[in-house]
């Protein structure tokens, strides 16, 4: 018997899903390897982008702005001091809080891994006029509509 068109079981490969899947992984895996030459992680250069726009922020601050837990941003921060991109200092008026800074390697590293996410997307609009991105990004963002609005998540699911 066969399958009804509609009711055709779609191949993994021709899903939205997937292909946004396929291109995350390749696109992750560039980006962690263009961090890597200069000896950071992702979550490393979350906290250092935070810090490259306010140098001197609180562990709360930079967990809160990173929407990430606070032992999470505490083991980056470790990490990224044991390795001198950042040192803590005594909050002026919190005792219990630490400023977290760049140290002058850290600062050399503000005129370098920022580009990296220039050149990644320099890299991904090859071949595609500056419409044709802005149209893909649009066209996502609709999509991404489609699951945060109650109402098209329920016509989803029923």
């Amino acid at each position: 018997m066969q399958q009804k068109e509609d009711q055709k079981i779609l191949r993994r490969e021709d899903t939205l899903w997937y292909s946004l899947k396929e291109l995350q992984t390749v696109m992750a895996q560039r980006f962690t390897e263009h961090l890597s030459a200069h000896g950071i992680t992702r979550p490393q250069y979350e906290i250092l982008m935070l810090l490259f726009q306010t140098d001197g922020m609180t562990q709360a601050d930079l967990a809160e702005k990173s929407k990430k837990d606070a032992p999470t941003v505490t083991g980056v921060i470790d990490r990224l001091e044991r390795d001198g991109f950042v040192e803590r200092s005594k909050h002026p008026t919190d005792r219990r809080a630490h400023f977290v800074v760049l140290t002058e390697k850290g600062k050399h590293l503000r005129d370098t891994i920022p580009n990296i996410r220039k050149a990644m997307q320099d890299q991904a609009m090859i071949g595609l006029t500056q419409k044709e991105f802005d149209r893909l990004k649009e066209l996502l963002h609709k999509i991404a509509l489609n699951f945060t609005s109650d109402e098209t998540s329920k016509k989803g699911t029923s």
